[in-house]
């Protein structure tokens, strides 16, 4: 992960300590009573000697999706109860035993990886973070300066075990580091409340319309809108990086060549991809080239666009296209054969 910038209550820099103390005790006590009395006050389930049972697991979902709401996920869960306890049971986790209890989790919810990734989380508190909108939100905006005031999971599926985990690992990399850093190791639900807190807080206040910036080695990275007519078309390539992530996903990354007139794009330039669905996706441009061309990375920021259109194992080294918008730094994404409908179309 290539960047980590922390505020406080005042938006300004601060340390991991910092972030976790400040936001955490800003977070209203009361909503998490039956949480703890359902698992974090029982030593035993905490360290996973004790198995959950339907009560632990009614509390846990009222707790998490409050209302009514609740009622939908319980008959489901009760259903996959004993998968749930014998994860939480392993002495070790591969990944077969931990795509199969996903597909588990399926039955509970088809696509929606916060109901999926909660029932990890109960499985094991300590190794699969909590996620979601508020978090994430947190995340985004720590992990790249951008801020998204609407719901970040609001356009994602989560239906395929890659597509769970794109979206899992990066999170929970940067959730571990911020529990190393911020002195709660043994404290996961401080890390996550500090989160939540601080994802409602840019929800509601937000930062205006400054750009926010952020470090990547000693390049500052900036959210600033790009100077050229809409419709200018950026070429890129994609590159096979000859490594494999923790999922078995085949790690590539793009080369995008320089727009002559503006010399567009440079290092540390964040970018907004909006793809054929509608799905958004942000990144950064990371090192330069030797022949023109700029790195967008990290992989894992594009994953589960890559997903959507190329086989997980194995790269194809394909074309693709980027039109401006008009709009701030929003490109729209296209693989080669969507470019050429796109433009045949425009043709006929």
């Amino acid at each position: 992960m290539y960047y980590r910038k922390f505020y406080n209550l005042n938006l300004q820099p601060c340390t991991p300590v910092e972030f976790v103390k400040c936001w955490n005790t800003r977070y209203s006590p009361e909503g998490d009573v039956i949480y703890y009395a359902s698992l974090y006050s029982d030593k035993a389930k905490l360290s996973l000697k004790t198995a959950l049972n339907d009560s632990d697991v009614e509390k846990l979902l009222i707790w998490k999706f409050g209302g009514h709401a609740w009622r939908k996920f319980y008959e489901p869960t009760l259903s996959i109860l004993n998968e749930l306890n014998k994860f939480r049971s392993l002495n070790k986790i591969t990944t077969r035993k931990e795509e199969s209890l996903w597909q588990k989790t399926r039955s509970v919810s088809r696509k929606g990886i916060v109901a999926q990734a909660f029932l990890f989380h109960i499985s094991r508190p300590h190794g699969y973070p909590i996620i979601d909108q508020h978090a994430l939100r947190a995340y985004l905006f720590v992990t790249t300066g951008i801020l998204i005031k609407g719901n970040p999971l609001a356009n994602t599926s989560c239906d395929t075990y890659g597509k769970f985990l794109s979206i899992l690992r990066p999170y929970e990399a940067f959730f571990s580091y911020l529990m190393r850093n911020s002195g709660c190791s043994s404290d996961p639900k401080a890390v996550d409340r500090a989160l939540w807190t601080f994802g409602r807080f840019l929800s509601k206040e937000g930062t205006g319309s400054r750009a926010a910036g952020y470090e990547i080695g000693e390049t500052v990275a900036v959210a600033t809108r790009v100077n050229m007519p809409a419709g200018t078309v950026l070429k890129g390539q994609i590159i096979d990086l000859g490594n494999w992530d923790v999922g078995g996903w085949r790690r590539r990354d793009f080369h995008v060549w320089k727009d002559i007139a503006t010399g567009y794009p440079r290092v540390g330039d964040i970018i907004v991809l909006i793809d054929s669905e509608g799905d958004r996706y942000q990144s950064v441009f990371t090192k330069p080239g030797h022949r023109g061309y700029v790195c967008l990375g990290k992989p894992s920021n594009l994953k589960l666009w890559h997903l959507k259109h190329y086989p997980h194992h194995k790269v194809v080294e394909d074309g693709v296209l980027f039109e401006f918008t008009g709009r701030d730094n929003e490109f729209r994404i296209y693989t080669s054969k969507e470019w050429h409908m796109k433009t045949a179309h425009r043709e006929d």
